[in-house]
């Protein structure tokens, strides 16, 4: 019937008028993309130049040409100091370790001396003081004292 047909054609006109408003909005929300988008190149072009072999952006292709050569420019740089980076730790981390042997060296060493020296005034007593007397005297000197106290942390 007509009613039927002018209730079909009106929810055909709000239906149409839905989808245009959407499409209107989807365009809204492209067009500021597509601006902010402008901005960050002109803005990358300001601080870096140009990409090699571009004469700027004078359309959409050559915006995307633009872009894609920053975008690898800046990839490239990335990949550059994240090897600097690498090398640096690497360096870091040998040095530390060429540290840590040689303090395990001066400290075996450093033993081994308190050790003669414990021994050479173990044997040279004659005294008969016991050898925990003769421990306390030698925590007792000066020079003993650093060492012994370097010794308590390990």
């Amino acid at each position: 019937s007509e009613h039927d047909d002018a209730l079909h054609d009106f929810g055909d006109v709000i239906s149409s008028q839905k989808e245009i408003n959407d499409l209107r909005s989807q365009l809204g929300r492209l067009q500021v993309e597509c601006q902010h988008w402008k901005q960050a190149a002109a803005s990358a072009e300001e601080r870096l130049g140009p990409p090699q072999g571009a004469s700027g952006c004078h359309g959409d292709g050559d915006e995307m040409v633009f872009l894609r050569l920053q975008l690898q420019e800046l990839k490239g740089s990335l990949r550059v100091e994240r090897e600097q980076h690498q090398r640096e730790a690497t360096a870091l981390q040998t040095l530390h370790g060429e540290k840590l042997q040689a303090m395990a060296h001066r400290h075996r060493r450093e033993m081994e001396e308190m050790q003669e020296q414990l021994q050479a005034h173990h044997t040279h007593s004659s005294d008969g003081l016991s050898v925990t007397h003769n421990m306390e005297e030698i925590d007792s000197l000066p020079e003993a004292q650093p060492k012994h106290e370097a010794l308590e942390k390990y």
